[in-house]
């Protein structure tokens, strides 16, 4: 089987697209710690268009349950460390 169009890549993002999708200076430096840390396509397909909130366990969300779950257990260890690095 073949594949009827190219493979198109992501396009890659720069800090200042990602600061404009950010709802809060918490969301904001949370961003910004994944985007300097993180793989840009990686962060593009997991992290652009998720928001972060305040919270001692830092919360975030995101819609569905299957991203939520991949996101949690696949990147907790980034993930506790930007909460950390925002305090």
């Amino acid at each position: 089987m073949s594949r009827k169009s190219p493979i198109k890549l992501l396009p890659a993002l720069t800090w200042e697209e990602v600061r404009e999708t950010a709802k809060s200076d918490i969301d904001r430096r949370v961003k910004k710690y994944l985007f300097d840390h993180l793989p840009g396509a990686t962060y593009l397909s997991w992290f652009h268009n998720t928001g972060f909130v305040a919270g001692e366990e830092g919360k975030f969300y995101v819609n569905g349950h299957y991203a939520r779950d991949y996101i949690s257990t696949t990147f907790s260890h980034q993930l506790d460390k930007a909460f950390k690095s925002e305090k």
